[in-house]
């Protein structure tokens, strides 16, 4: 597989925003085959380039940043964006917004058969709580072009562009129409016409963030314009129920909604307003003509300053894209060479900063050592208040504490800690995925994460900060401490990490790195993508195999500063060995035969839940023995003799 993605950024408020959005995009995992160019539109931002460029300068693939000399609004970015871009696919980024680290690979698995592949959106507020996801799926799904028209006029698909990877050539001809919000939904309509087959993928997902206003602001009613102009782009397609779903739920009922939220300081509405806009000339139609959006005439006139009216001419369509003034690359050393129709990013950069565009000071990092703790936590309420009590009596106390909540169960055990833990509302599927949110919002150079039954030592967090050292002055990149395991009151030794570890020998076990013990540079973790969230299991053994494989260097605290509590029973199950045969399938390629047997009869064994028929249990279990070898039917059976599980 050959693929190239342009990813197009628009920038407006750079030095509040930006760093999030392209610390996310710049973390991303690449798969084999895949590249990428960054085009960053500063649409005349605040700090101008001084707060973009520094970011970019270390960037794993080609950066490239285009200057506007005043605001002209998300559209005439996104336009300038893709006049430059020259990758098969092309995938918008609000600058506001950030991506999960294992989005882009899950976008281009699908990518060579699809014209457009769809991601959930998940909605964040700036204190961090979320919404549902659209899609509403847990599974992955393809649809025809007709079906995908049906999905999204029944808001099953998300109406704007930033959540999607579209094929270059969908877009041949199309510009975004300047001036109102939701200028995209109406391209939205036209590209799903185009489009042939319309992907959906399940598990990583794209973050949009909410912005609260106070007061009404009258620009939720362009929301009507946008529904009415899609509506007219889809005529003839869809079916009479799904159009007029989407017009009631969309469009008044949308904005009554819009207005009713954004009046109570709940609804997001970007500040961004271009700079002051020529004058009005609405130019006459042609009958039949098709005007930017790829519609035919419809009686609304698009006027030289992008603002659609009621009249009585035609639609000529929105002006051209306006071009960019000013252009910085990078081309990162030892990153892959550019997509092969770009010239090397070589062009000297810096533009700097004019006297009417004072340079804005980039923001002091927090001293060290400050480490953000994240708790994922799932519908567990009577264990978590254990764990945040472990993590407020730390020695070396945590500049902060986030619970990221999948179930909704934690929000009563977090209000009684008087403000001292913070709440991050999700949907994510996995605990991968939860860590990766709250990683995400943290801003502080060192992340720790513990599970939510699971308990720390006092000392835990002096101990791994202090093995981490000086970012300046340490080439260590994680720190790790020994584990205890207790079951049932009784507590034995558990994973006793070794201070050198060879990937290929533990691909199938864990030498002792779980969720819970380690502490990690927060730069070293977006450098990994984070955990993969697309494992229920093993994406702790996951990420150990990446840090190594990355060149990653970490020191083993020898001592054991981390109680894991085994809560249930047996840790089985139909998702258990599923989870196991997704990492099976990951690592294939690396696993010899005994450590591929070893995985298949962890997997054998999770089946046998108490649940199945008693003779499917014993097919299972007698499956799992013909996988062992001799040595593992010892440890078996003297771990039954101590009392323990059998693969605790």
């Amino acid at each position: 597989m050959s693929v190239t993605v342009s990813v197009i950024m628009p920038v407006h408020h750079a030095a509040r925003h930006a760093g999030r959005a392209l610390a996310s995009v710049l973390a991303t995992r690449i798969p084999d085959g895949v590249g990428v160019e960054l085009i960053v539109v500063d649409d005349a931002s605040t700090g101008g380039s001084a707060a973009v460029e520094p970011l970019l300068r270390d960037a794993p693939f080609p950066a490239t940043v285009l200057h506007h000399d005043a605001p002209r609004g998300p559209s005439a970015a996104r336009n300038t964006g893709l006049a430059a871009a020259t990758g098969d696919y092309v995938w918008f980024v609000g600058g506001e917004d950030w991506v999960d680290p294992g989005l882009l690979a899950a976008l281009t698995s699908a990518a060579p058969d699809a014209d457009i592949v769809v991601a959930g959106t998940v909605p964040v507020t700036e204190d961090g709580v979320t919404g549902p996801p659209l899609p509403r799926r847990a599974t992955g799904v393809v649809w025809t072009g007709p079906q995908a028209v049906e999905e999204f006029l029944y808001r099953r698909i998300r109406a704007g562009v930033t959540n999607k990877l579209i094929r270059r050539g969908l877009l041949d001809g199309l510009t975004f129409p300047l001036g109102p919000r939701h200028e995209d939904v109406a391209v939205m309509a036209w590209l799903l016409l185009r489009a042939s087959t319309v992907a959906y993928v399940a598990g990583p997902a794209y973050f949009h963030l909410r912005r609260p206003v106070a007061g009404f602001d009258p620009r939720v009613a362009d929301r009507a314009a946008a529904v009415d102009e899609a509506l007219f782009v889809l005529a003839g397609a869809g079916s009479p129920a799904a159009r007029l779903h989407f017009r009631l739920r969309a469009g008044a009922l949308g904005v009554a909604g819009a207005a009713a939220r954004s009046a109570a300081g709940e609804l997001s509405v970007a500040a961004w307003r271009p700079s002051a806009p020529p004058a009005a000339t609405c130019a006459p139609a042609t009958p039949g003509r098709r005007c930017g959006t790829g519609s035919r005439c419809s009686p609304r006139a698009c006027c030289s300053s992008g603002r659609r009216r009621r009249c009585t001419c035609g639609c000529t369509g929105p002006p051209a894209p306006p071009t960019a003034t000013a252009t910085t690359a990078w081309a990162a050393p030892g990153a892959p060479p550019p997509l092969p129709s770009r010239p090397p990013c070589t062009v000297a950069r810096d533009r700097p900063p004019t006297s009417s565009e004072p340079a804005v000071p980039e923001a002091a990092a927090p001293p060290e050592p400050a480490v953000t703790c994240v708790v994922p936590t799932h519908d567990r309420p009577e264990l978590l208040p254990r764990a945040l009590r472990s993590v407020l009596a730390q020695t070396l106390p945590p500049a902060s504490v986030i619970v990221v909540d999948d179930t909704g169960s934690a929000r009563p055990v977090v209000d009684r800690f008087d403000g001292r833990v913070g709440y991050v509302r999700s949907w994510s599927c996995t605990a991968g995925a939860s860590r990766n949110l709250g990683a995400a919002l943290a801003a502080t150079p060192l992340l720790a994460f513990l599970d939510d039954d699971d308990t720390w030592h006092p000392t835990f967090l002096a101990r791994c900060t202090a093995e981490l050292g000086p970012a300046a002055q340490s080439t260590v990149d994680f720190a790790a401490a020994w584990t205890w395991r207790c079951r049932a009151g009784h507590r034995r030794p558990g994973g006793s990490l070794p201070a050198v570890v060879t990937p290929g020998d533990w691909l199938h076990r864990n030498p002792g790195l779980t969720g819970s013990n380690f502490v990690v540079r927060a730069e070293a973790f977006r450098r990994l993508g984070g955990f993969d969230a697309t494992l229920p299991v093993n994406n702790d053994l996951d990420l150990f195999v990446r840090a190594l494989d990355l060149g990653l260097r970490y020191a083993v605290v020898p001592e054991r500063l981390v109680v894991q509590y085994r809560t249930g029973g047996h840790p089985s199950g139909a998702g258990r060995a599923s989870g196991l045969a997704g990492y099976r399938d990951k690592y294939r390629d690396r696993l010899t035969v005994a450590q591929r047997r070893f995985l298949r009869r962890e997997q054998y064994a999770a089946l046998r839940f108490p649940d199945q028929l008693r003779r499917r249990r014993f097919g299972y279990a007698l499956l799992g023995w013909l996988n062992a070898t001799p040595r593992q039917c010892v440890e078996v059976v003297r771990h039954r003799l101590n009392g323990a599980a059998l693969y605790d």
